[in-house]
C-alpha cells in the first residue's frame, strides 16, 4: 500500500504540478551546467537559494528561453508552486498574440523587469513611462502591457508599427 501511495504521489507531482523527483532534478542540473559551461554546484546553490529548479533559474536569468504555453493547454493555465499563473502564458491569443510575443522577445527577451538604460523603456514590451501612462499601462504587469499594445494595434497598422522597432524592421 505504501509503495502505491508513493508511486501515485510521484506521478501527481511530476505530471500535474511539474515537480521532478530529486534525482531527476539533480541530473537536469548537471546537464544544464554542462551545456552552458557553468559550475554545477554554483548552479544548484543559486537555484536552491531562490527555491526554483535549475531550468527555471536559468530562464529567469535569460540564459534559457522559457517554454511558451497557452492557457487552455492541458486544460488550464500553468501555475507556479504558489498557485500564481505562469508568466509564460499568452495574455492574448491568435495572430496579435504571436506578434506581441515576437515584439516581447526582441524587446525584453521575455523579461518583465527588463530596462533600457539609454531610453528608460521598461517592462515586457519596453514601454517608455510617458507612453505607458498615456495608454493606462502598468509596466511590469504583462497582461496590462499586452492589453495596451492591443489598444494601440486597434488604431491601425501604421500607428502600431510606429511604436516598436521590431515591427518597423519587419521582424514581427
Amino acid at each position: 500500500m505504501a509503495r502505491t501511495v508513493v508511486a501515485v504521489s510521484t506521478l501527481v507531482l511530476t505530471t500535474v504540478m511539474g515537480v521532478k523527483p530529486a534525482a531527476a532534478q539533480s541530473e537536469e542540473t548537471a546537464q544544464l551546467a554542462a551545456e552552458h559551461a557553468l559550475d554545477e554546484q554554483d548552479l544548484r546553490a543559486a537555484a536552491d537559494t531562490v527555491g526554483v529548479s535549475a531550468r527555471t533559474y536559468l530562464e529567469g536569468e535569460g540564459v534559457l528561453a522559457p517554454p511558451i504555453q497557452r492557457i487552455g493547454q492541458a486544460g488550464a493555465a500553468p501555475t507556479s508552486p504558489s498557485g500564481a499563473v505562469s508568466v509564460f502564458t499568452l495574455p492574448i491569443d491568435g495572430a496579435l498574440g504571436q506578434r506581441l510575443l515576437c515584439i516581447e522577445r526582441y524587446e525584453s527577451n521575455h523579461t518583465g523587469t527588463a530596462r533600457n538604460p539609454s531610453s528608460g523603456a521598461r517592462g515586457w514590451l519596453q514601454w517608455l513611462p510617458s507612453t505607458a501612462n498615456a495608454w493606462g499601462v502598468v509596466i511590469g504587469n504583462r497582461a496590462s502591457e499586452w492589453a495596451g499594445a492591443a489598444r494601440i494595434a486597434a488604431r491601425g497598422e501604421a500607428f502600431f508599427r510606429s511604436q516598436w522597432v521590431p515591427l518597423q524592421r519587419g521582424l514581427c
